[in-house]
């Protein structure tokens, strides 16, 4: 589990996620599944990447900003 930090570079919104395994996975909480789309698009990822999220709802980019390990 690590905490990835991204910004949407369409709106410039930053957010922390929390990659989990899928049974800790909660939306709500920020915490998405390393099987979610986002975090299969994340998931290999370095600061300053920029990696497009194939969502149900359409495609978006976002870029990393920080990663961090959880422990």
């Amino acid at each position: 589990g690590c905490i990835v930090t991204v910004e949407n570079p369409a709106t410039g919104v930053r957010t922390d996620y929390r990659i989990t395994g899928s049974q800790e996975a909660n939306p709500m909480e920020y915490k998405l599944s390393d099987d979610s789309p986002f975090g299969r698009a994340a998931v290999g990822k370095s600061v300053g990447d920029v990696f497009t999220v194939n969502a149900p709802n359409g495609s978006y980019q976002m870029e990393v900003l920080n990663i961090s390990r959880e422990g």
